[in-house]
């Protein structure tokens, strides 16, 4: 024999051709190894034998159960992989259990010269290590992303805090968390192991894509619903016992829930910040460094003594962030675990009105804007069409915003719930909200 080793476990000492070369001898080569059984069972591990002479025959013995193999290739390399079945197959491996191979090698000139090499074998598991050390969620060609939150949509004690996410450090003994996702029916789950010598992540039983270390999976989405993953994690040592199982649980806004709690509540808090900055008159940029970026344009101008109040976003990004003295903040905008420039959204658009006069201001803004995340995702657009009187937005049949989203287009009706009629916004998540229903304001 002049070559022996074993593919993915260490021989110590490695066997060496110069030293035990004596075919007279029967001197036995003695080596002990360990071998990770997971390798074992996904057929990685190999017994691989070079022998002189390629008509020599080699024996292989383990634990009593002997394998012949009656070997002719020009190269005089033989392949042995442990098998599990058949006639006269080894019947597998123990974890924390000791074996003994020995390797009979006959030479193929006709003789009796034999030579006998033995190794013993340690069958170790791998590591028992299923923890994650991270969970993200991705959507949109430009990988948006959005946080994901420790804890369950049940009302109980488990209810997640919306204002608590997976940051820069993640709890691998918290098991649950929920997400809320917009605008995409598939979204991409990411699940990065503590442990890189992991056997397996799979996601609903799907097996996870590796890449760099990360285990992937795409998702589809119920538009109004809830949908659960499973994600199980297998460690290096392949027990089943040992598998670890995390969930989460996404939500899929509809058009309803993502206008009047996501985008409504935002807008609503962000306008208010702009007036109060920077007023409602004559022509002005709105932005505040560090804070905002793009550009607002807002300008009231006098068309033959009428004032027409325009607004423009170009790509204009007013985070879920509080600052300047204001509290701008509402729940389930926040997109980025650790950047808060990545809160929010984006608005590119215009809307615009020309007014009955100075004095009255009566009239109707028109005009449309289009919503994506910080990452350039589309979201979807709103068509404004807005009552005005006494140059404010006010409640009537024709003030409305038909929202498009997800291929619907859906009236939404203007509220002001400060105007005293008893009229509010409705808001879907509520201490009673069935997050696993697709929810409908009905009459508002």
């Amino acid at each position: 024999m002049t070559g022996f080793s074993i593919e993915g476990a260490s021989l110590d000492p490695e066997f060496s051709y110069e030293d035990y070369s004596d075919w007279g001898s029967g001197i036995a080569f003695e080596a002990d190894t360990s071998i990770a059984i997971g390798k074992i069972e996904s057929g990685l591990v190999k017994l691989i034998i070079t022998t002189e002479s390629a008509a020599a025959l080699a024996t292989i013995t383990i634990g009593g159960s002997a394998t012949e193999i009656n070997n002719t290739p020009t190269t005089g390399a033989v392949e042995f992989e442990f098998n599990t079945t058949g006639s006269g197959a080894f019947t597998g491996f123990e974890v924390d259990e000791s074996y003994v191979m020995v390797v009979t090698i006959t030479s193929g000139d006709g003789s009796t010269h034999v030579s006998t090499f033995t190794v013993d074998i340690d069958v170790t598991a791998g590591s028992s290590n299923a923890d994650l050390a991270g969970l993200k969620l991705f959507w949109g060609s430009h990988n948006s992303q959005r946080v994901i939150y420790p804890g369950t949509f049940t009302h109980d004690s488990t209810y997640h805090d919306p204002e608590v996410y997976i940051g820069s450090t993640f709890d691998p003994d918290e098991l649950e968390y929920v997400a809320l996702a917009y605008a995409a029916e598939t979204v991409k789950i990411v699940a990065v192991p503590d442990d890189e010598t992991v056997s397996s992540i799979t996601f609903n039983g799907s097996e996870g894509v590796l890449s760099g270390g990360e285990y992937s999976s795409s998702i589809m989405l119920t538009k109004g619903g809830v949908t659960t993953v499973t994600i199980a994690v297998t460690p290096g040592d392949g027990k089943t016992d040992h598998i670890k199982t995390y969930t989460l649980r996404i939500k899929l806004l509809n058009a309803y829930e993502m206008y009047w709690g996501v985008y409504g509540p935002l807008n609503n808090n962000s306008f208010a910040r702009w007036e109060d900055l920077f007023g409602s008159q004559g022509v002005k940029t709105v932005n505040i460094p560090g804070v905002i970026s793009g550009n607002l344009e807002w300008k009231v101008q006098l068309v033959s003594l009428r004032p027409r109040n325009t607004m423009t976003w170009t790509q204009y990004l007013d985070g879920n962030r509080d600052s300047a003295g204001y509290t701008i903040r509402v729940d389930y905008n926040d997109n980025h675990p650790t950047n808060n420039n990545l809160h929010g959204f984006m608005l590119d658009g215009s809307v615009s009105g020309l007014l009955d006069g100075i004095t009255s201001k009566n009239g109707t803004i028109t005009g449309a804007f289009d919503l994506y995340s910080p990452w350039g995702d589309y979201i979807g657009t709103i068509n404004a069409n807005y009552t005005v009187e006494g140059g404010v937005k006010v409640e009537d049949s024709d003030s409305y915003a038909d929202f498009e989203y997800m291929g619907d287009t859906v009236r939404m009706m203007y509220r002001d719930d400060d105007d005293g009629n008893s009229q509010y916004s409705p808001f879907p998540f509520t201490s009673s909200y069935d997050w696993s229903s697709s929810w409908n304001p009905g009459s508002y």
